[in-house]
């Protein structure tokens, strides 16, 4: 069957945020049934996230309850979309480091753990009128309210196994278009593409920047690889053409799935068919159109770009 309004479309966008949410229900279930998995676990966002190094390998520090991981690049509490939330909801303030909800390591048993807190919070956020959708809101108040006391927050950058590397690029990339903005007549919308200052061969950033090392690979304050990088997507366009080029260079990012069953193989009845029009470079396109298809399950989807169409 196939049908698309304003109605399709606002069941979907709810069925999206709850998906937000509900990965931590979840993630709890598949743990709880992995009866083989008694090792540490990684618990991070899969869109923007990659592997340098075996995150429990010998070069990685040992994992003792749970880790939380700081944004860094200097952002607190105080962030409006954290901040707001949690003082809207619980009527309290925190300034104190960012804690990224998106990447979390642990036991077996401290994740079980706070993946039951984390739900059960959130379950009175939702209840609660007053309180916003942010599970990021959840998870820094649950841990500067103490109510994560085997929880210990690495430094990023400096601790653990995640380089939270969002926030931090997101600053390098405004300073760099001001800067090619300022000694050129690159336009604006262009200057992401310009190779950042310093770049050279696999290096694609600068040494001043002292993020990565001679390979490309980055690293810690110390030199050492990062096992696990989150967040590199908020280099922007350059890391979409030059950043990208180096992982698979390097096959960092390679993940070949071979298609197993095609269209007709589907009966009409077994889903739903939309379209979806989506603005250019949306970097959330195959998380919204993975949980479509979970969530509202999609057999036949159509994609159009917002430029193949005039207003």
């Amino acid at each position: 069957m196939f049908f698309f309004s304003f109605s399709f479309f606002f069941f979907v966008l709810l069925l999206l945020l709850q998906a937000t949410w509900a990965r931590h229900s979840l993630f709890r279930d598949w743990l709880t049934e992995c009866e083989t998995c008694t090792g540490p676990v990684l618990y991070i966002d899969s869109r923007d996230a990659y592997f340098q190094d075996d995150p429990f390998g010998p070069n990685s520090p040992p994992v003792k309850g749970l880790q939380v991981y700081q944004v860094g690049g200097g952002a607190d509490t105080h962030i409006s979309y954290v901040g707001d939330a949690i003082r809207q909801c619980k009527r309290v303030e925190y300034q104190e480091p960012m804690l990224c909800a998106g990447s979390t390591v642990g036991t077996r048993v401290a994740m079980l753990k706070y993946l039951e807190i984390m739900i059960k919070e959130l379950e009175a956020w939702i209840s609660n009128p007053d309180c916003a959708f942010s599970d990021q809101g959840v998870h820094n108040y649950l841990f500067y309210s103490g109510q994560l006391p085997f929880a210990t927050a690495q430094e990023n950058w400096v601790d653990g196994i995640v380089n939270t590397v969002g926030y931090i690029g997101q600053g390098i990339v405004k300073e760099h278009v001001d800067w090619v903005r300022q000694v050129s007549d690159v336009p604006r919308e262009d200057a992401p593409m310009v190779p950042f200052d310093g770049a050279n061969g696999t290096r694609w950033i600068g040494e001043r920047y002292h993020l990565v090392n001679d390979e490309g690979y980055l690293t810690q304050i110390d030199g050492r690889v990062s096992p696990v990088v989150h967040q590199f997507d908020r280099f922007g366009r350059m890391k979409s053409f030059y950043l990208n080029s180096w992982m698979k260079s390097n096959r960092l990012w390679y993940d070949h799935v071979p298609i197993s069953e095609t269209i007709s193989d589907l009966d009409d009845d077994d889903g739903f068919s939309a379209c979806l029009l989506v603005l250019d470079e949306n970097h959330r396109l195959p998380e919204w159109i993975g949980k479509l298809a979970t969530l509202a399950p999609t057999f036949l989807l159509w994609l159009f770009s917002s430029s193949d169409f005039s207003y």
